[in-house]
């Protein structure tokens, strides 16, 4: 709900909603778009988890899109006035910014894509998202798209800065920080002359540098809270929204979105992966063709410049698409209800311990 309307000058204050279980709820995996469960995801975990890691980040000084959470009364308050309260909110109070869209023109651009990301070096609006994830990480496993992106000869360890000595599914010396596009129907992952381009950065090298620094600052303290509360941290992801700070005249690129969740993390405990990569692994063993048929149209959109793979997959193979189980649906709740409470170090959800919860959800994954 807009609570005031961002302008072309200054941005403005919405108060973002996430499903719980008594509301409809959807998710996304693959770039497919959104997918309705059976019963409803609780997003209140990924709010709480979120509201809780951007006071830890506003602590730090680091800069962020988060006002606060909102009751249902509508007064906002803090997340630890809400953990104090043992009340689990779903909603967020946060700044508006304008989504600016890149144009879609069909052939090879100069930065090697089908998208032309001009807008972004003189943009009609003051405050806006930034078209890129920013992404850290701190191993590279089986399920990265890192390792695959090597393999098929996308990127380099060079490129990365990742040491030719790594073995994969280890744990890295040094955070490896990549970048994917956020506006486009399916992610690419430029390298970094290509991102300058992309964000109008290009003569403005010291805006990504200095992104770069706040994302691995970031990734850093959440990977120590990780490890203090019993989690390992694999890797994460953050977007920015920038403004221009009235006083100064310069822009500010604040961190955006969720920071370190369930969803935008791979998160582990117990050596049990407690994230979004349990939905995806469900749906790849439950519906194998639907998601090869994902693969092979996202590789036919970029062999022949078409802008929306979506167009190109087989209507009969998304058709008979299997949903995912309602145990399985009710039992991650629980899983992510459970590791909520051992995040925060405070029990507002009344469910039983992780491990209990965890051998639940092993019952039926």
């Amino acid at each position: 709900m807009v609570v005031k309307w961002n302008t072309h000058q200054a941005p403005g204050i919405l108060d973002f909603v996430f499903q719980s279980q008594e509301k409809p709820g959807v998710y996304s995996v693959f770039d497919y778009g959104t997918i309705i469960p059976p019963v409803p995801l609780d997003n209140s975990t990924i709010c709480m988890m979120a509201a809780y890691n951007f006071e830890m980040l506003h602590e730090e000084g680091l800069p962020t899109h988060y006002l606060g959470l909102v009751t249902d009364t509508g007064v906002v308050i803090s997340a630890r006035e809400a953990i104090a309260s043992r009340i689990a909110l779903g909603t967020m109070r946060v700044r508006l910014a304008e989504r600016l869209h890149p144009t879609f023109i069909g052939n090879k651009a100069w930065y090697g894509r089908d998208w032309n990301y001009s807008l972004f070096e003189d943009p009609p609006y003051n405050n806006y998202v930034l078209p890129v994830e920013f992404i850290s990480r701190d191993k590279i496993g089986p399920n990265s798209s890192v390792r695959q992106r090597i393999e098929r000869g996308r990127t380099s360890r060079q490129e990365l800065r990742i040491p030719e000595n790594y073995v994969f599914g280890e744990w890295l010396e040094r955070t490896v920080l990549d970048y994917s596009t956020k506006f486009e129907p399916a992610d690419d992952y430029p390298g970094r002359e290509a991102i300058l381009r992309i964000l109008g950065f290009h003569n403005h090298p010291e805006r990504l540098e200095a992104i770069n620094g706040v994302t691995r600052r970031a990734s850093e303290l959440m990977s120590d809270h990780a490890r203090r509360v019993g989690f390992e941290r694999e890797d994460g992801k953050v977007e920015y929204i920038t403004s221009v700070d009235p006083n100064t005249g310069t822009a500010v690129d604040a961190l955006a979105d969720c920071v370190c969740t369930f969803h935008e993390d791979r998160l582990l405990r117990d050596r049990f992966a407690v994230s979004k990569q349990l939905i995806r692994d469900k749906e790849r063993e439950l519906n194998p063709h639907w998601y090869a048929e994902i693969q092979r149209a996202k590789e036919e959109a970029e062999e022949r410049g078409i802008e929306d793979f979506h167009t190109l997959m087989n209507r009969e193979i998304v058709r008979s698409k299997k949903p995912l189980p309602v145990e399985f649906v009710n039992a991650l709740n629980l899983l992510f209800q459970s590791a909520l409470n051992d995040w925060i170090e405070a029990k507002v959800y009344d469910v039983p311990d992780f491990e209990k919860a965890l051998q639940a959800f092993k019952l039926v994954a």
